[in-house]
């Protein structure tokens, strides 16, 4: 780790290829008060794909691409459908979908690329009442991809860049009326446009998509840079070629950061499309401890809570809960090959034969629930 300046004030700068030191993350490390629930299975809820999971303290939202977005208790009973899939009003329709749940005032926001480029939908989570809301931002054509509502009444927007349609301003923000207060036109000097916002411990962060190396802190219609990261290898978002890295880091909390490195060690050029694909490695994952100034390669965080060892997705939300969703028939096949292995331990075998009681390789998901410990 290094230290830089940047507009004034010094942050960490991460020497991806010069990370040495190893460290094993578990689940528990991280996350207590952790939990399993399982998303009840109905006529009205059924879903093969779930793309985005929102875990409040009274209710769950999931976004899924092929039943709309589905409203459940915090113990899993489906509750409703809040928006159903299709093309009619309140409807949506790209499966791809981001959502934001302002929970504080019972209100679903979510963006629609293919329905309404032009306008968010929000969606009163105990009303029903339906609301558009039109993006006023200038610069460019490209829809909107994230979506951050404070104090029922701002909205901070991203755009995503829609192929032939370039934006200019990444981030913009407006009134929930409809009003627009400002937009940064301030594209990336790699030429990137896309942004993301996040959400993390009351403030708003952003970075650049597709090869963006900082996080940036976003305060009034600047962005103040938190953490850069360095590869002395090319950068594979430029040019796909053998040996050039994809990089990424991500803000989990105001002082824990994750980030991965993956290299292209081959590159094949389709006989018919006469594309060139690479073959990319395993992302090398590293944690960034910010407190403690220390930086580790990791492997992935382990599941121990469960026992399994691969990889999995970990979504961190607003409210510091951390969330990983399991499709049930692979979810069966994983707690049933653990929990006849031998000489496990009698409390991860009494946690699995549970949740072994009430699964079904049909059932809806079940997701894995925990809360970011105090202190991290």
């Amino acid at each position: 780790v290094e230290y830089v300046d940047a507009n004034g004030e010094t942050i960490p700068k991460i020497m991806l290829d010069l990370i040495e030191d190893e460290a094993e993350v578990k689940f528990t490390d991280w996350f207590e008060n952790i939990r399993m629930i399982e998303l009840e299975t109905t006529e009205n809820s059924l879903m093969r794909h779930l793309m985005r999971t929102y875990v409040g303290e009274e209710y769950i939202i999931v976004s899924t691409a092929d039943h709309g977005i589905l409203q459940f208790s915090s113990s899993g009973k489906f509750v409703r459908v809040l928006a159903a899939q299709g093309g009619g009003p309140g409807e949506v329709m790209d499966a791809n979908r981001n959502i934001f749940v302002d929970e504080k005032n019972d209100k679903l926001y979510t963006t629609d690329g293919q329905l309404h480029r032009d306008k968010a939908l929000c969606v009163g989570i105990n009303s029903g009442e339906i609301t558009y809301i039109p993006f006023r931002n200038t610069g460019g054509e490209s829809h909107v991809r994230d979506i951050i509502v404070l104090n029922d009444s701002l909205m901070y927007c991203t755009t995503m860049q829609v192929r032939g349609s370039p934006s200019t301003c990444p981030v913009f923000c407006q009134t929930t009326s409809g009003r627009l207060l400002w937009e940064m036109n301030k594209t990336h000097p790699k030429g990137i446009t896309n942004g993301q916002i996040r959400l993390v411990d009351g403030e708003i962060y952003f970075r650049y998509l597709f090869g963006g190396d900082t996080i940036f802190r976003l305060e009034e219609d600047e962005l103040l840079p938190v953490i850069t990261s360095w590869s002395d290898h090319p950068s594979a978002y430029e040019k796909q070629e053998i040996g050039s890295v994809y990089t990424g880091l991500y803000l989990m909390t105001k002082n824990l950061f994750k980030g991965g490195i993956s290299r292209i060690t081959d590159v094949v050029v389709d006989e018919r499309s006469g594309r060139a694909r690479p073959t990319i490695s395993d992302s090398e994952e590293i944690v960034f401890n910010q407190k403690t100034g220390q930086v580790h390669k990791i492997g992935s965080i382990k599941n121990d809570y469960l026992g399994f060892n691969d990889p999995f997705y970990l979504q961190i939300l607003p409210n510091r809960k951390g969330v990983a969703r399991y499709e049930a028939v692979d979810f069966y096949e994983k707690v049933d090959s653990m929990y006849h292995l031998p000489d496990i331990a009698k409390n991860l075998k009494s946690r699995l034969g549970t949740i072994l009681e009430t699964l079904d390789e049909n059932d809806n998901h079940w997701l894995l629930v925990g809360e970011l410990k105090k202190g991290l």
